[in-house]
């Protein structure tokens, strides 16, 4: 998988003389100058409304059309808790009255060529008033569904597919 090709300039000194030094990280032969690629951390609401899943429907790319879980990426100097209640609000203008971690998962997202290695963070969360979600920022719709009618193959993230099913196999209805 190509995560690091796309980088050929060293950020620090503009020598042309990156190399890769292992699996995640660059090293400039003219500065010694070393770019590590690190996870970037983003977070994902697995929200219960009358017995139902709350599913998102992608308004771009990546993965544009498909189904998701509300949430996004956590931005500098952010806790995951306060990213998953912006994102939420932000996403379907709503507030989350209360949450719980659940799981993690690795995920790999390509966006404008560029690969970018991910750590998803799962809550299952409830909302205020859930009746007054509306889909805003990069929702394109909203979609409630059975635990077992769930279409897991129309998910967007093989991360998302693999902390959803977590969290189905592990609480009872």
């Amino acid at each position: 998988m190509v995560l690091l090709e796309k980088f050929r300039y060293c950020p620090a000194c503009k020598a042309e003389n990156l190399r890769r030094r292992d699996g995640k990280s660059l090293v400039c032969d003219a500065c010694g100058f070393t770019y590590f690629q690190n996870m970037a951390a983003a977070v994902a609401a697995i929200i219960e409304c009358d017995s139902k899943i709350l599913l998102t429907r992608r308004a771009f790319d990546p993965c544009a059309g498909l189904l998701d879980l509300p949430g996004g990426f956590i931005d500098p100097q952010e806790t995951a808790e306060t990213a998953l209640v912006r994102e939420i609000r932000e996403e379907l203008s709503v507030e989350v009255a209360s949450y719980r971690y659940v799981t993690s998962a690795a995920n790999i997202y390509l966006y404008k060529e560029i690969y970018y290695q991910t750590l998803d963070l799962f809550f299952v969360c409830t909302v205020d008033h859930w009746q007054a979600i509306q889909p805003q920022d990069d929702v394109a719709g909203i979609h409630l569904f059975e635990r077992a009618e769930i279409p897991i193959d129309q998910l967007a993230f093989p991360s998302t597919r693999a902390g959803l099913q977590f969290y189905l196999q592990n609480t009872a209805r």
